[in-house]
């Protein structure tokens, strides 16, 4: 008898699974779901083979701060836990087939739904993305993390799949933005590995080589994860950060560009850290596995204070870079340098299997400002700790009123390194410190 029971049972379950229903008649069932963020879902049952009887339909949602654009099909059914919906608009007066159907409202905040907005123009698919305002910034943010300030209704779940991660895309700042009197959360700073980190260009637009666009009142980093091929160009930040001014961390860079801007940003983490990263600086905290980084023509002009978070790397451009290649040029830091572990005028940390070449980088140009280089493991005016083939420093200047600690760790150029040969001939030393500190090659050509 107990057989018999189990017997029954498993039927019973069979008969239920894929939402498949037989009536008495032999017909065959599907069902039609309707989901919407944050409420209850509701669904029933149609013939296969037969369109859904409309008065059956629930009616559209109307969400306070959203614009409802209809139901769309969930095109990602192998993970429940993170829907993508289709781009296209799901005709209800189609009859149903062998699966049933899940459909998801699309509820695009008010903002983003007006025309021109920073989401139309990715919607549409545009190369180029113009931005003039506070909340056109805002929205870019908003997008790449697909949250939204104050909003438990919204989420992944509520929009069609978009480039959300501005994958070659190059976004146009137009003119100067204030975010002081807004909450800016930086781009990118998603903990959903399913969204895409930032992949595209920013820049602002340059009336002359020069130029640059200035977004003040920065209360954290512009970029938290970027990877791939990533520029950022013509900008100017001013205001506070926790890791670095323009991009916290950048995860396996293809081509990593940073030209044109200017750091006036205060970077002062948290005693316990960010959790991204031990890298802090003025542009970039750190870059892991990237291919190519460029840096050309950038300014910090802010601080680097992170003295108190364990075995902290920190520069005035970036606290930590590991790259097969390198291409740095016309560089110049007035502030102070405060790291835990290493810390550098310039660079913490940098490791690279090839050649370092670094032209034109000049530490503390202005006479009123004496700017501390500080690592309790190693500090260098130019560079705190760095591993690479030859290491070339070509018309760089460190100048007198440099303060560089601990002494035994430290380099008027770099603190500690390893590598196979040193040119600096060009270069000028105009502090009491030695050139250079502990466990460099032999091979040294200075």
């Amino acid at each position: 008898m107990k057989k018999i029971h189990l017997m029954v049972i498993a039927l019973i379950l069979l008969s239920f699974s894929s939402c498949e229903f037989g009536g008495q008649d032999g017909i065959v069932y599907r069902s039609i779901s309707f989901n919407v963020p944050g409420m209850k879902s509701y669904y029933f049952n149609v013939p296969e083979g037969e369109v859904p009887d409309s008065s059956n339909f629930p009616d559209d949602p109307d969400v306070e701060g959203f614009v409802f654009e209809g139901w769309r099909r969930n095109i990602n059914n192998s993970n429940e836990n993170n829907v993508f919906l289709s781009t296209e608009e799901y005709d209800l007066n189609t009859p149903i087939g062998t699966d049933s159907v899940d459909l998801f409202a699309v509820l695009i905040p008010s903002s983003w739904a007006e025309e021109g907005s920073v989401y139309r123009q990715l919607e549409e698919g545009k190369s180029k993305i113009s931005i003039d305002s506070t909340d056109d910034l805002k929205q870019l943010s908003e997008i790449t993390n697909m949250r939204i300030e104050g909003s438990d209704t919204f989420s992944l779940n509520s929009v069609p799949k978009i480039n959300s991660g501005f994958d070659g895309v190059t976004v146009i700042i137009e003119k100067d933005i204030d975010l002081s009197s807004v909450s800016f959360d930086p781009i990118a700073e998603n903990y959903n590995y399913y969204l895409p980190r930032f992949s595209g260009t920013i820049q602002g637009v340059s009336g002359g080589e020069n130029d640059v666009v200035t977004v003040s009142g920065l209360s954290d980093s512009l970029i938290a994860v970027a990877t791939g091929n990533v520029t950022v160009r013509n900008i100017k930040l001013s205001g506070e950060a926790k890791t670095a001014g323009f991009i916290k961390v950048v995860e396996e860079g293809e081509h990593v560009v940073l030209e044109n801007c200017i750091s006036d940003v205060k970077i002062s983490a948290e005693n316990e850290g960010e959790g991204y990263t031990n890298g802090f600086g003025g542009f970039i905290g750190e870059a892991n596995a990237s291919y190519y980084i460029e840096l050309k023509n950038l300014k910090a002009t802010g601080s680097v204070d992170v003295d108190d978070v364990y075995d902290s790397v920190a520069g005035g451009i970036a606290g930590k870079l590991t790259s097969d290649g390198f291409d740095i040029s016309d560089l110049e830091v007035t502030e102070n340098v405060l790291g835990g572990r290493c810390a550098g005028g310039f660079f913490g940390f940098i490791n690279t299997s090839g050649d370092l070449d670094i032209r034109n980088a000049v530490l503390n140009t202005d006479s009123g400002n004496t700017a501390t280089i500080s690592g309790s493991y190693a500090a260098g005016g130019i560079i705190g700790e760095v591993s690479a083939g030859d290491i070339k420093l070509s018309s760089c200047s460190v100048n007198s009123y440099t303060t560089i600690t601990p002494e035994e760790s430290a380099g008027a150029y770099i603190g500690r390194g390893n590598c196979l040969s040193i040119e600096d001939s060009s270069s000028t030393n105009n502090t009491s410190y030695e050139k250079y500190g502990d466990t460099f090659s032999s091979g040294q050509n200075m």
